[in-house]
């Protein structure tokens, strides 16, 4: 699975510019699929561009050019390399006078990867399967297939090179697609993780470009290249079914204090504790908060508002399509909801800061806590506001910390 996209703006009417494919972009025996998409100033405005798409090396049954669909559509070649290790040129053309931005998408796939039943199979968990492949406007899911030989803990990673994008989990029944069992966001710079306790059999997932755009400029659905990768969780997870807890992987949440944001950091990551921890002038370390699940629950996805730099926890996966000043920094945690936690769960209360959004209604500042006493006196003392339980997690501990 390869591909790569390219953002260009043909400005000069009549114009080209020409972009190469490598070789080490084009899988052997798989066609190569080559999309051009104008682009507006929105999602809502049509592209100002009339593209047009050619594909020039010296082999064998290469398309010309494709067909003229008009001003603001896109072009698209399809073509089933018959030579290898050789590189293409495409050039992106604009045609009557026109000009504009555009978005170039050049995939070659395994095309039965688009749909659930016919899903590429990657490999046992054991042998921890990866796979590079790439997701956009002119690939909107690419489908896997893994197994897992035994019961265990499964941690499966998403890491995208260029924009958001989707993983989801899903359960195979009856030889079909079944209900869906998890799910991440990954974004530039912020894996995407799902980290459960699956028995014996297998399963599929799914990769999907997002439906808002970090990096592009119309904030349509995103274009990027991604990694994807499964591994064993170790330790001994038992059936994973709500209130085990002697058969719990746990790990501990560590709370910091930001000095520059002045906010909360809640972290669960080992390499971002030592991080923060090491930086005592700029974070404060206030200790084990609470544990999370790592065998059961939902995940808790993890966002930055990128106008005050204070982080948003929450089960929402689509909190930068109703908030854009929200950036996604991955999964946190899990967590329980309501209706799945076992019965030693703790409440982990949400409190909103009332005062930022009177300065700015786009400031949208929370704060956590699992200690209803500090929650009184936060409701009691400064100008928050209760917004009830955001999820619930478990007592604190020193000895349950996943590394």
């Amino acid at each position: 699975m390869s591909g790569f996209r390219q953002v260009g703006n043909l400005l000069v009417p009549n114009g080209t510019e020409e972009i190469t494919i490598l070789s080490s972009e084009i899988e052997s025996n798989l066609p190569l699929n080559v999309t051009v998409f104008p682009t507006g100033i929105s999602q809502e405005a049509q592209g100002s561009l009339n593209a047009q798409l050619t594909l020039e090396e010296n082999t064998p049954g290469l398309p010309i050019i494709t067909d003229d669909f008009g001003v603001g559509l896109s072009e698209k070649i399809t073509y089933q390399p018959s030579v290898s290790n050789i590189k293409y040129n495409v050039d992106v053309s604009s045609l009557n006078g026109t000009t504009g931005p555009y978005l170039l998408e050049v995939s070659s796939e395994d095309a039965n990867n688009d749909f659930p039943f016919s899903a590429v199979f990657i490999g046992n968990v054991p042998d921890k399967p990866l796979v590079n492949g790439f997701v956009g406007r002119s690939d909107t899911d690419d489908w896997f297939n893994f197994q897992v030989p035994s019961n265990g803990g499964v941690r499966i990673t998403l890491d995208a090179t260029d924009d958001n994008a989707q993983l989801d989990l899903f359960e195979i029944q009856n030889g079909a697609q079944g209900n869906q069992i998890g799910a991440a966001r990954a974004g530039v710079g912020s894996s995407g993780s799902i980290t459960q306790n699956l028995t014996t059999g297998n399963y599929l997932l799914r990769v999907t470009p997002s439906n808002n755009s970090a990096n592009l400029p119309d904030g349509g659905q995103s274009s990027t290249k991604y990694t994807l990768t499964v591994d064993q969780v170790t330790g001994s997870p038992g059936d994973g079914s709500p209130g085990d807890g002697s058969s719990r992987i746990t790990q501990d949440v560590i709370r910091f204090w930001d000095f520059t944001a002045q906010s909360h950091i809640f972290t669960s990551n080992q390499e971002e504790i030592d991080l923060l921890t090491g930086q005592s002038n700029f974070f404060r370390r206030e200790g084990n908060e609470f544990d999370v699940p790592v065998n059961e629950g939902s995940p808790i996805f993890r966002y930055v508002n990128s106008l005050t730099n204070t982080e948003l926890l929450t089960f929402d996966s689509q909190v930068p399509d109703i908030l854009p000043q929200f950036r996604s920094l991955g999964v946190a945690f899990n967590a329980y909801t309501e209706n799945n936690k076992p019965i030693d769960a703790i409440p982990i209360y949400r409190l909103k800061n009332n005062l930022s959004e009177q300065t700015n209604p786009l400031n949208i500042t929370h704060f956590f806590t699992s200690d209803s006493f500090n929650r009184d006196v936060v409701l009691r003392d400064f100008p928050f506001s209760d917004e009830g339980v955001g999820f619930w997690a478990l007592p604190s501990s020193t000895d349950g910390l996943v590394r």
